[in-house]
């Protein structure tokens, strides 16, 4: 059995996830820090993100860095704290058997101890539902009471032979839920302080007692059964599945939707699951005969056993089992004779473990789990650059990102994604790459890494896009305009591009309607291309002046070439051109339809967009 402890759940570390590899186990590091510490007991995450425990007569806290300072003064003369509770005010709140009397401790570190009625010895302590603390006290009139943060207690008596040997939880429905191993039940008190028991069957010898995943109560049955409790007070206990002679002692609610329990039957050592309908299964494959104490669920989803001394051939401990009922012993970090029945255990709300150490050297362990890092998706993808994210479970330590990546799955550069606080929820990183080669797949994936080891997400790729053209090596140039409804566009070579005088001049020229546009709708008629003013045309024209007919030279300028349809790609001759810089004039010509007093009549409309080339 735990003892007449609170019962908290002990809790450990363990074993092997290789960096880029995700299997059942996890890596851990493992430390005892015995420096300031003597015969710990009663471990509970404080408000303020440390871990408090009770510690040589006094309340202490341990830091994540293992520093322990540890609270005297308010104590009454004579103190000697036993138990440990969160308070619904932040304050952390202890019984004291020694000095009779029941106390809070702030954060900080001020304690007051308020003297418990006469006759009452103060046990295990529990916040309950009504913003109140309730205790079981072992005095000459055993019972339950109701003590309010000022100070005032209200006594409700144990049936007759009652005895709370193990812990107190606070129940889905409010209720205040023990064993009561005098009585041979399962009991509850109400808020308004009405105890109501319900038996067990003659033999039964109830322990532990836990709220399950499904609601009910859940308790081991050191006769050899797990048994459930509804909130109505209907009792099923259950054997088929345990070994004969089994001893279940210490019991949570797993990660999984069961319940898991710790098996003490000497020379068979167990660790066993209980599904929400009662069925039973026990695990020993990997479980040496150390004595399994505590059992908890752990931030890694699995289910975490401390195991005391049972002589050198068997060094003291820490198991962890995945849902599925692999055990994984770890021994590196734990004291090798240490532990005992009775330590306590914690799970911490970053994800770490902490455990106590009663045999000497007194101490408090810290177990760290390795992070958990999960590659995601590449975005902003260029030629040389990307953005790369993922999301990383720092638990239990400060975590450090980096991407690895490269031009093969062996990587061979990283990139810093920066560094995390220790926490239990998964958080994005992502970190932007620069310098990549062109039209490369690259390769890359996440890695974290903490005290206990580095983690590597899956190995994923990506594509980088073709290099884009550069200015020297452009060969065309496109002008572009608009006329009312229509986009028009003229390419041609680019004015750094030397065409050759006996060569021609390939061009495009286009004209498309724009979606939407409210502006005349036009009708593409042609399009006049002109070489610098274009080819030079000289006729003779007869007029009359003054009665008279006079022949007059005429020089007019035809286009180059005509385009009577779009899209086009005509392409002009430059022969007779001088080396150097000329222009290119295109005239587009459209018509237009307008309406006037019920006539239509057709427009002419014309648009000039020129550019410039080389010859040479």
């Amino acid at each position: 059995m735990i003892g007449k402890r609170l019962g908290c759940a002990l809790l450990v570390a363990l074993a092997a996830l290789v960096v880029g590899v995700a299997p059942a186990f996890a890596q851990t590091a493992i430390t005892e820090f015995a420096t300031g510490v003597s015969s710990p007991t009663a471990m509970v995450n404080g408000s303020d993100g440390n871990v408090w425990f009770i510690n040589a007569g006094g309340i202490a806290r341990i830091t994540s860095s293992g520093q322990v300072t540890t609270y005297k003064a308010g104590l009454d003369p004579g103190a000697t704290p036993y138990d440990l509770s969160n308070g619904p005010d932040g304050d952390l709140w202890f019984t004291d058997n020694g000095g009779k009397g029941v106390g809070y401790i702030t954060t900080g570190g001020t304690i007051h101890e308020f003297s418990a009625p006469s006759g009452e010895i103060p046990l295990q302590i529990v916040a309950g539902s009504d913003g109140n603390l309730w205790f079981y006290s072992a005095g000459a009139t055993p019972s339950v009471v109701k003590m309010t943060p000022a100070g005032a207690f209200t006594p409700t008596p144990m049936p007759a032979g009652g005895d709370i040997e193990d812990n107190m939880v606070l129940g889905p429905d409010g209720d205040i839920w023990f064993s009561d191993m005098g009585t041979t039940s399962i009991g509850k008190i109400a808020p308004s302080g009405i105890i109501t028991e319900y038996p067990l069957a003659v033999g039964a010898i109830p322990t532990n007692i836990t709220v399950g995943p499904d609601g009910n109560l859940w308790f081991s049955d050191n006769s050899g059964a797990i048994g459930r409790i509804s909130t109505s007070g209907s009792i099923n206990e259950f054997s088929a599945g345990l070994q004969a002679g089994a001893d279940p002692d210490a019991i949570t609610a797993g990660p999984d939707g069961n319940v898991w329990f710790t098996d003490q039957y000497a020379g068979k050592r167990a660790i066993g699951r209980i599904t929400p309908s009662g069925q039973i299964t026990e695990f020993t494959n990997g479980l040496n005969q150390d004595l399994p104490l505590d059992i908890t669920a752990g931030a890694d989803g699995n289910l975490w056993v401390p195991q005391a001394s049972m002589g050198a051939s068997t060094p003291s401990a820490v198991a962890q089992i995945t849902p599925s009922g692999q055990i994984t012993e770890i021994t590196t970090g734990v004291h090798p004779a240490g532990l005992q029945d009775g330590d306590s255990i914690l799970a911490a709300t970053n994800g770490s473990l902490w455990f106590t150490d009663n045999v000497s050297p007194n101490a408090v362990g810290q177990i760290i789990i390795a992070p958990e890092a999960t590659t995601g998706a590449a975005t902003a993808i260029t030629s040389t650059s990307v953005t790369l994210s993922g999301t990383v479970t720092p638990l239990a330590a400060a975590t450090t990102v980096s991407i690895q990546y490269g031009t093969t799955p062996a990587f061979g550069s990283v990139a810093s994604a920066g560094t995390l606080t220790a926490g239990t929820s998964a958080q994005t990183v992502s970190a932007g790459l620069t310098g990549l080669a062109p039209a490369s797949t690259i390769y890359y994936r996440i890695v974290a890494t903490n005290a206990a080891a580095s983690v590597g997400g899956a190995v994923e790729s990506f594509q980088t896009s073709p290099a884009p053209p550069t200015e020297t090596t452009q060969t065309v140039r496109t002008t572009q305009a608009t006329v009312d409804n229509q986009s028009i566009t003229v390419t041609a070579p680019a004015d750094s591009i030397c065409t050759a005088n006996t060569a021609n001049l390939p061009l495009a020229l286009n004209s498309t309607a724009i979606k939407a546009s409210r502006k005349p709708k036009l009708s593409f008629s042609n399009a006049g291309l002109y070489i610098d003013m274009g080819v030079k045309h000289t006729t003779i024209k007869t007029v009359r002046r003054h009665g008279k007919k006079v022949k007059l030279r005429v020089t007019i300028y035809k286009p180059n070439a005509t385009v009577r349809k779009l899209p086009s790609s005509p392409s002009l001759k430059l022969a007779g051109l001088k080396s150097g810089q000329h222009t290119l004039k295109a005239i587009f010509s459209y018509t237009e339809t307008v309406t006037n007093h019920r006539r239509k009549s057709r427009k002419a409309v014309t648009k000039t967009l020129t550019t410039k080339f080389l010859v040479c």
